[in-house]
């Protein structure tokens, strides 16, 4: 398996950059191929196995270089062929998200106005991301962390259950409470300056404010205000002059330590009394279930995703709305039963694993992967909606020429696609060739596609038939087959590929040995061509060959679809003359059908198309009798088969 991750940012202190080693690391022992993309990687050389791509990005703040982060890893998703996709920051268009803090849509409006959230760009780009992961037509599986994180994003964006994997915790193992523990806290409280009797405070996290290190000191001055024996151990990667800043506006400068990022945490963990973790927004929270592990007291704010962790420790938790009081409070209490609450913490923890997560995070993935491999047409398209311009598609320049992908079908099979076309056609075995297109079936692998090719096409999209006929596809998504890739090429030729329906049509007679699934597949014609016209969409040409029969794509419901998209024209409404036109062009050509069967299947096309209008049986009739009247006196319909048309007049 090919697994590519996206990171914005690496270096060794981050909870969110050690989760992807962790997960890059568990890939890489299984003996799948690991990319990560990241626009910096800081700290130890990466593990071997683990190829970095450095990605530059541009922009003059950070939510301008993580919007073009999300575009390059786009590109570079579709370039390569990569069997699965984990985003780790919120991007849209990756196979998994991987859910490391709150939901945005849920927290933001609390705190921001709605004007702000829409003109800001800071704001309006982040939650543009989060709303793009979670759209109806986003092929994205969120892994979740926390019960919270999945209520919110079902609460906010309806998402059904089936687009979320949980996950379990997942900790350095080297946190767990070891047998020397004594000996290590003696050895580590020397180093660390600690005197006996001294109770240690400490914390460990990135980001001062989202931690609540301010709200910290302030619980230390109302301990140091009570004349405890208290020190404050910051561990972190934030800058030294702003802790320096902080610290000093509270007066706590004496009783406070500054580690810095640290590799020896484990130790660290074992030195401390208590830990305090009173974080404005904490999608998990790793450093508790590792203070827990180490046999450690923890106080932390209710919005941690794994406060119910230190919950069912038996220690407290700090309720929102939150409350300066409640944690001083709440803090005190806990050191005035230090040895008890030691005691219950130790005896939690070895009643908990805290692992699995990255075990389990791959598993989903490698299912993931063996079934794209089986279906890759459902992989990349299923999740499209229906009559609605899909998601995240690529744009990409090659020596061949320009491309267009849908997102989740790479440029390697889109090029081996178009290549194997071309030999075919080289070969003569082509199923449509003429002195304007090409067409051939490819099969590679699982997978069957249809190549349309047009011999030279206009360079003005508006006369371009392969441009008219990929936007065309994309706005139809789910009447017609999913048009997956459309290459424009240097010598001003067009490729198309689509997924493959089959090899029966409604006009040619291999219809008749399925006799078991016309009605049905008459009934969904019917229908598909009332969605046309329910959606202002006049398709040129609705004869029976143009409606095939859905033999491959199961997970599309429809028993038939139509092809043939490059002339196609939408209006606010569908005009009478156009809708006489198309049921005259499908009915004309039915002519050819035997006679036993012709009336049967026209009634079953008729009650698919009144129904999904909701025509009355009065407006039906007087629409049939102009459409009656329209294919005696236009014999162009048929296509030069009088003889057809006069048996459709029967009908």
């Amino acid at each position: 398996m090919k697994l590519l991750l996206a990171l914005f940012k690496y270096f060794p202190s981050g909870g969110l950059q050690k989760d992807t080693l962790r997960i890059a690391e568990e890939a890489i022992r299984r003996g799948h191929d690991v990319t990560l993309l990241t626009t910096s990687w800081e700290g130890p050389p990466p593990p071997d196995g683990l190829e970095i791509a450095i990605c530059n990005v541009s922009g003059l703040n950070n939510h301008r270089k993580m919007d073009d982060f999300a575009r390059k890893f786009l590109e570079t998703k579709n370039q390569r062929d990569f069997d699965v996709t984990l985003a780790m920051n919120r991007i849209p268009g990756a196979d998994f998200y991987f859910v490391a803090d709150s939901c945005m849509a849920t927290w933001m409006p609390q705190k921001h106005s709605k004007l702000a959230l829409r003109l800001l760009p800071r704001y309006r780009i982040y939650l543009d991301h989060e709303a793009a992961i979670c759209a109806p037509g986003s092929p994205t599986t969120l892994l979740y962390i926390a019960p919270f994180q999945k209520r919110d994003y079902q609460t906010v964006y309806k998402l059904p259950d089936s687009r979320f994997t949980y996950l379990p915790p997942a900790m350095d193992d080297r946190c767990r409470r070891p047998d020397n523990a004594a000996e290590i806290r003696s050895r580590m409280r020397r180093e660390l300056g600690l005197q006996d009797g001294e109770t240690a405070v400490i914390q460990i996290g990135t980001n001062l404010w989202r931690k609540g290190v301010d709200r910290v000191c302030e619980t230390m001055r109302a301990l140091l205000a009570q004349k405890r024996d208290v020190r404050f151990i910051l561990v972190g990667g934030d800058k030294q002059e702003d802790v320096t800043k902080l610290v000093s506006k509270y007066g706590i400068d004496k009783h406070f330590t500054f580690l810095g990022t640290r590799s020896d945490v484990p130790d660290l963990l074992q030195a401390a009394d208590l830990m305090i973790h009173p974080a404005r927004e904490e999608g998990a929270g790793n450093v508790l279930i590792e203070a827990i592990a180490a046999g450690l007291p923890v106080v932390c704010t209710d919005v941690c995703g794994f406060s119910h962790f230190v919950h069912d420790a038996g220690l407290p938790t700090i309720p929102e709305p939150f409350t300066q009081d409640a944690l001083d409070k709440s803090v005190a209490d806990v050191i005035d039963h230090l040895p008890q609450r030691a005691e219950q913490t130790i005896a939690y923890a070895k009643t908990q694993t805290f692992s699995g997560r990255t075990q389990v995070a791959l598993d989903a993935m490698e299912r993931f992967a063996q079934e794209r491999e089986k279906d890759l047409m459902k992989a990349v398209c299923s999740h499209n909606q229906p009559l609605q311009m899909p998601r995240g598609i690529v744009h990409l320049e090659t020596k061949e020429g320009k491309w267009r992908l849908l997102n989740g079908f790479t440029l390697p099979m889109a090029q081996e696609v178009v290549n194997r076309h071309k030999q075919i056609c080289e070969s003569g075995e082509w199923l449509k060739n003429d002195i304007k297109r090409r067409v051939s079936r490819v099969t590679i692998g699982y997978n069957s596609f249809i190549i349309k090719e047009f011999c030279k096409d206009h360079a003005l999209p508006c006369l371009n038939h392969g441009h008219r006929t990929w936007i065309y596809s994309q706005k139809l998504t789910g009447l017609t087959a999913p048009c997956l890739a459309w290459l424009h090429d240097k010598s001003g030729r067009g490729f198309l590929i689509f997924a493959d329906l089959g090899q029966t049509d409604l006009f040619y007679p291999k219809q008749l040995e399925r006799t078991d699934d016309l009605p049905a597949a008459y009934s969904a014609a019917g229908k598909i061509l009332a969605e046309l016209h329910a959606h202002g969409v006049y398709h040129a040409d609705t004869k029976t060959v143009n409606f095939v029969m859905n033999d491959r794509l199961s997970w599309l419901s429809s028993p038939v679809l139509i092809i043939d998209c490059d002339d196609v024209h939408f209006h606010h409404s569908i005009s009478k003359n156009h809708q006489i036109k198309n049921l005259a062009q499908f009915l004309a050509l039915m002519g050819n059908l035997p006679e036993e069967l012709r009336e049967r299947l026209a009634t079953n096309f008729k009650n698919g198309y009144q129904q999904t209008l909701k025509l009355s049986d009065t407006n039906m009739a007087t629409l049939m009798a102009q459409v009656t009247e329209r294919m005696k006196n236009d014999k162009s319909l048929e296509n030069n088969l009088p003889h057809l048309c006069d048996s459709a007049l029967r009908l």
